[in-house]
């Protein structure tokens, strides 16, 4: 579903009973909500579970940059808000981790715990460098040229084969 959140339309999506606790799962950089399959399946059950496309990606609006973690943490509330949703758990991975603190730390009285995955509260200069020229080169050219850089990045050769079915999904944001 798509919603429009902190100004732009986002791509959405909500599993689980009604008036459970929610909990909310923000995937990393290039990447989809689709990340989330599995555990949308684990954990539907007892909560009420939210995924987005961040701002860039998959289904959601793809706004003139820079984006900065304040945007970010914005569009997540903004999402909140536009659910009806008070207070969450959230779930960041990598780049959402730091989404997810910034929102934390922003509007503590809506995020009621973090779980943070692969991710950093700050990153070292050469680690900045390297994000903010995969950035550069997204805003650039696209998600494609980064995709399979990211895919090398995130998995081993070994690793990939019982996953494959994961990587064409990674690969579709292409």
């Amino acid at each position: 579903m798509r919603i429009t959140a902190n100004g732009i339309a986002v791509n959405d999506q909500l599993d689980g009973p009604a008036g459970a606790p929610v909990v909310t799962l923000a995937h990393s950089l290039a990447a989809t909500s689709d990340l989330w399959d599995a555990q949308v399946r684990a954990l539907s059950g007892r909560y009420r579970v939210l995924r987005y496309d961040a701002r860039g990606h998959g289904g959601s609006d793809v706004p003139p940059g820079p984006y900065t973690l304040a945007h970010m943490a914005e569009d997540l509330i903004g999402l909140l808000d536009a659910l009806g949703i008070a207070e969450t758990h959230a779930v960041g991975l990598s780049m959402r981790g730091c989404t997810a603190m910034t929102a934390a730390l922003a509007f503590p009285h809506r995020i009621r715990s973090l779980v943070l995955a692969d991710t950093t509260s700050r990153y070292a200069p050469e680690t900045a460098r390297m994000g903010a020229d995969r950035i550069r080169v997204a805003e650039t050219a696209g998600m494609e040229p980064i995709v399979e850089p990211t895919l090398r990045i995130w998995f081993t050769e070994r690793a990939l084969v019982p996953f494959l079915d994961r990587v064409t999904s990674a690969e579709a944001v292409r």
